[in-house]
């Protein structure tokens, strides 16, 4: 039987396209994620519809909105390896900005590649606050959905 799950028992990580040591970086300081939608519609009127609006769906749109904590060694000044890969990637533009995200689904039974750029939102903190460093990711395309395998979740561990 089907039942709530715990936002915070989803994993998610990057595609490290300059995959020089790990490909995939997870991400981690993800207080919250929420998925945000568009529709464009084109409208299918005609006098059949007697008076009624008529219209399709011809064009969709996605995009996640992660809110975080910023993560940094202060000692090293290091960022996390995650968090620095999508800073990059916000700087980019076109195809060199764009990757791949993996969201893990809490069963561990099923996952999602989502193609998508990201872009940096807010950042910052008060007195006692924790910095925050949040990210839209503006999906391209489908979200394919695949099978996680134990190799899947290798940078989880």
């Amino acid at each position: 039987m089907a039942k709530e799950v715990v936002a915070s028992k989803f994993l998610f990580s990057i595609e490290n396209k300059k995959a020089d040591a790990s490909r995939w970086l997870k991400l981690n300081g993800i207080t919250s994620f929420k998925f945000g939608g568009e529709d464009e519609t084109a409208e299918t009127n005609s006098f059949s519809k007697q008076g009624y609006k008529g219209q399709m769906v011809v064009q969709r749109g996605w995009k996640l909105e992660f809110e975080s904590n910023y993560l940094e060694d202060i000692t090293t000044g290091e960022r996390d390896p995650g968090q620095a890969y999508i800073d990059q990637l916000a700087q980019e533009l076109g195809q060199e900005a764009q990757s791949r995200l993996k969201m893990v689904a809490p069963s561990r039974k099923h996952g999602f590649y989502i193609l998508g750029t990201p872009s940096i939102s807010d950042m910052g903190g008060g007195v006692t606050d924790v910095m925050t460093w949040n990210f839209s990711w503006v999906i391209d395309g489908k979200i394919e959905e695949f099978t996680p395998t134990e190799a899947d979740l290798t940078e989880f561990n």
